[in-house]
């Protein structure tokens, strides 16, 4: 194992990034300040279990992350999920490559608190909540209290302060956290492209200009 894969703290920040914008950005940035975390590697989605349609190719959701991220040295990009030669790709599966390859470090994987409330619908949740610590993004229309609708909650009163360590009935904990909120959607910029309208200054001009020559985004699917 390389020496400077031991005793640090991981961020995985898994999504779509259909495409990335500065939402995700600013949310890894406060991320890797609120935790202290060495280095974030942002994990495209190879084909979604739970989207189906309006999905640009992996190969250029992969190229948009790395054109976004290459002047912050903390971020990373992985193309983990390319190679396990599966469709579609499970984030247990993700996270399992991670941990071998970061055997004595601190691995956290990041998510909305929307995907949260979901994750009964992911490839084998009960392991998964066990194998990593989650960061759960609180955002719109979505408030603190609404972590309690997901049956794997501990019952919790107390939800109140900036950054929360939710129990889990497993035994394990999630963390809860605010950040700045943009009001900055992957849904509205399609939406916009689909109807002809200006992308700027909602994602790194360098994504733009990606998607403009690669015609992204135009079609229904």
């Amino acid at each position: 194992m390389p020496l400077d894969n031991i005793n640090k703290k991981i961020g995985l920040f898994g999504g779509t990034f259909n495409p990335i914008h500065y939402g995700h950005l600013r949310t890894a940035a406060e991320i890797a300040e609120t935790f202290a975390l060495d280095k974030i590697i942002f994990i495209p989605s190879y084909t979604p279990p739970l989207k189906k349609t309006d999905i640009a190719p992996p190969s250029d959701r992969f190229e948009m992350v790395k054109l976004a991220i290459h002047d912050n040295p903390i971020f990373e990009v992985s193309d983990i999920e390319y190679h396990q030669n599966q469709c579609p790709s499970y984030t247990l599966h993700t996270v399992e490559q991670f941990k071998k390859l970061y055997q004595n470090s601190k691995i956290y994987f990041t998510i909305g608190i929307d995907a949260f409330l979901d994750i009964h619908l992911w490839y084998q949740p009960d392991i998964l909540l066990k194998e990593v610590e989650f960061i759960v993004i609180i955002r719109p229309p979505y408030l603190h209290n609404d972590i309690k609708r997901s049956k794997y909650i501990k019952n919790q009163t107390n939800l109140n302060t900036k950054t929360n360590e939710i129990p889990l009935i497993n035994g394990h904990y999630i963390n809860l956290v605010n950040v700045t909120q943009l009001n900055i959607s992957s849904t509205d910029i399609r939406k916009k492209l689909k109807n002809g309208q200006s992308i700027k200054y909602l994602l790194p001009e360098s994504v733009e200009l990606f998607i403009i020559r690669k015609l992204l985004y135009k079609g229904d699917s």
